[in-house]
């Protein structure tokens, strides 16, 4: 999706301050968690490689993803907006620039959140922190679910195997980690003193996009964000069947953590008590974590894009869609299949001419190969009609 359009993007993992954070975590070093969602501005434009060169021995994932271990949600869909500028900008050494739009759509998220609840930065020490914190935020999202009926920002994670089974037995080498941050849940009705599985409660997933221009976008620029919410659904789902369903191991393994590993004593500040007073450990918070999703059902089938008018914050309407697995798992068959570097060449393309206003404003519009090529094909095609 056009950054400048809509800020679909759930956190910028290739980030230069929240890889500065995970250097430091790596080292044992003290950090302070900030707004990953902020890039820095670069004087200079982005280099291009040659397409040819783009195409080496690693897969995008061993070059970019393994030392983290998990992919974004934003990773698996981005690229439905321009491949080839997906591509651009992974291999590119320079950071992409935000646009003010960007900008301002992500304080409207972050302001939408601070509707819900406070958020406090806390200070971590290490990886275990980290995802010790991301597992804390969880807990709350969910109890925020079971209290008020809503929560925002709400983490979820799953893994992905290259044929798109979620529940394979396959090695972990065929599969990745996947981690998103769903906008927002909501229960129907908002008020329900039924348990979170009842069958009168519908749970709902939406997300807020804003809009630079005062109308819908067109079906074709929806792509992504449907792509996105229906991997969000895919996920939420998956931790409801509980911690049995989910592969400790692995998640241990790809993510270099220790499950056995205490937190520092300022995550451990806000940790509730546990049941036998026994300190907490990543993987005792995993199991609690699994085991709140596990009291709530799978998410309706339904779900909603809600658009704002950045000016104005006024509403310019919701696009309402249905979950599609099939549609979903052909799409990650795609991007799993870049990312592993089996099958890139579904991906590392630009757009279709009929589409080609997509290319306004792109930092690689001038020197893109893509571009050049189409450009070259319809001359040559004008150049033929003339000649007969």
């Amino acid at each position: 999706m056009d950054p400048g359009e809509d800020d679909f993007i759930d956190f910028d993992w290739h980030d230069s301050q929240l890889q500065s954070l995970l250097l430091a975590a790596d080292k044992g070093l003290t950090s302070t968690i900030q707004n990953p969602l902020t890039n820095s501005p670069t004087s200079e434009p982005p280099s291009i490689p040659d397409i040819e060169d783009l195409i080496t021995s690693t897969s995008p994932y061993a070059r970019h993803r393994r030392r983290r271990g998990f992919l974004s949600v934003s990773d698996l869909v981005r690229m439905e907006w321009c491949g080839l500028q997906f591509h651009y900008t992974l291999e590119s050494l320079e950071q992409r620039t935000d646009t003010p739009a960007m900008k301002v759509g992500r304080e409207i998220h972050q302001a939408l959140e601070l509707e819900v609840h406070d958020v406090v930065d806390v200070e971590i020490h290490t990886r275990e922190d980290m995802w010790g914190l991301r597992l804390l935020n969880c807990l709350i999202g969910l109890e925020e679910m079971l209290i008020t009926g809503k929560t925002r920002e709400l983490n979820v994670f799953g893994f992905i195997h290259d044929d798109n089974d979620l529940h394979s037995s396959s090695s972990s080498t065929d599969r990745y980690l996947v981690f998103g941050v769903i906008d927002e849940i909501s229960r129907d009705p908002p008020i329900s003193l039924s348990f979170p599985t009842s069958s009168d409660i519908t749970w709902r997933l939406s997300d807020t996009k804003t809009r630079v221009h005062p109308h819908l976008p067109s079906p074709t620029t929806n792509t992504a964000p449907k792509f996105q919410m229906m991997l969000y659904k895919h996920l939420f789902d998956a931790l409801t069947r509980g911690p049995q369903h989910f592969d400790h191991t692995l998640f241990f393994s790809l993510l270099r953590l220790n499950p056995a590993t205490g937190f520092s004593h300022a995550l451990h500040a806000h940790l509730p008590p546990t049941p036998a007073s026994e300190p907490w450990t990543l993987n005792t918070l995993l199991h609690a974590t699994l085991t709140r999703f596990a009291l709530f059902p799978p998410l309706s089938p339904t779900l909603t894009l809600a658009y704002l008018w950045q000016r104005t914050m006024e509403p310019l309407g919701d696009v309402a869609f249905r979950h599609d697995e099939g549609v979903l798992r052909e799409h990650l068959r795609r991007a799993i299949g870049y990312w592993g570097g089996r099958k890139m060449d579904d991906v590392m393309k630009g757009v279709e001419v009929k589409e080609a206003y997509r290319c306004h404003g792109c930092e690689y519009n001038e020197r893109c190969e893509w571009r050049a090529r189409k450009a070259q094909e319809l001359a040559d095609g004008n150049e033929e009609t003339r000649t007969e």
